[in-house]
């Protein structure tokens, strides 16, 4: 399996094992690391959308939902939908917290290629982001692209002395810390606030999610605020 991403979205390549009697592609929104209040899926041909609520993070009162459109290159055989109960086959739509979705290809298909976009505003702006962002198929622009916007985020670090795997630990460390925060809005500048309510940034502007509350505020702050006062300054309320 090969895996590129963009900023919410991302494409993949699956190739599946010969002398396999089926090749079937699992969504399974029942799954995270917190608590799944509630889902829905729906399938049409090779496209599948839906979202899941989830929340309370280390037990706290905080609820969002994400939205997702999922879509494969080659059209599928057979399509269902599942949950805790009962597989569906044939279904194309099933709503609730223990819910998920297969697509099942013929044994032809040794490769699989798919790409997803995300939204925390709705299923239309995750499909428009990924629209937007992987308009076709060509995984090695995505992840070209990729690598080359990570090498010019490390860029901003220049260090000297020590040796090959030392310097190699440095922008390890360097690119992990700046895996958050995350860009919230979609490609149009539209965001959920927390009045719940969706508004809309500014021409070049991000809002950003998904910050740590693990003593952030010791190093990895100041080595944003260092090295991208542009983004620092949009979350100086929240710190």
């Amino acid at each position: 399996m090969k895996i590129a991403a963009e900023v919410h979205s991302g494409i993949a390549e699956i190739r599946y094992p010969p002398g396999a009697d089926a090749h079937t592609l699992l969504i399974d929104l029942s799954r995270n690391l917190t608590h799944v209040h509630d889902a829905d899926i729906v399938i049409t041909g090779n496209r599948i959308t839906g979202s899941v609520a989830s929340g309370e993070f280390c037990f706290h009162d905080n609820h969002y939902r994400i939205y997702f459109a999922l879509e494969t290159e080659e059209r599928p055989h057979l399509a269902g939908t599942f949950d805790e109960a009962k597989v569906s086959e044939g279904s194309h739509d099933a709503k609730g917290p223990r819910v998920g979705g297969y697509l099942v290809f013929t044994t032809d298909t040794e490769t699989l290629h798919l790409k997803v976009g995300i939204s925390y505003v709705s299923a239309h702006n995750a499909a428009m982001n990924l629209e937007k962002e992987i308009p076709g198929w060509d995984f090695e622009k995505v992840h070209n692209d990729a690598q080359a916007a990570w090498s010019a985020v490390l860029d901003h670090a220049v260090v000297e002395g020590g040796g090959e795997s030392q310097r190699r630990v440095f922008y390890t460390a360097m690119y992990h810390s700046l895996l958050h925060p995350t860009v919230f809005n979609d490609v149009n500048g539209e965001y959920v606030g927390f009045d719940e309510k969706v508004h809309r940034l500014a021409a070049g502007h991000n809002q950003y999610a998904n910050l740590s509350g693990w003593d952030i505020y010791r190093s990895q702050v100041q080595l944003i605020g260092l090295l991208f006062p542009d983004v620092a300054v949009t979350l100086r309320s929240r710190w």
